[in-house]
């Protein structure tokens, strides 16, 4: 999976706020914002230093954000 595509998944999930009902979900929200935002700023260093392969990328995200991983791997099931 290409830097290309996670982003833009990271911003399709970033824009879906339908889910968004009270403070409580707002909090929840900016909590998978921020981490999203962690999540793409990591894997465009990994990037740019060219150290790692795409299947590392892979075990990162898998690993150190699970959720986000999940996320991922549903968006691209209803591609």
């Amino acid at each position: 999976m290409d830097l290309i595509k996670i982003k833009n998944i990271i911003t399709d999930i970033k824009s879906d706020d339908e889910w968004v009902q009270d403070s409580h979900d707002r909090s929840e929200k900016t909590g998978v914002d921020r981490g999203l935002d962690l999540l793409l700023r990591h894997l465009v260093d990994i990037e740019e230093s060219d150290e790692h392969k795409d299947e590392e990328i892979v075990d990162v995200l898998s690993r150190d954000f699970p959720k986000v991983f999940e996320q991922i791997l549903n968006y691209l099931d209803h591609e």
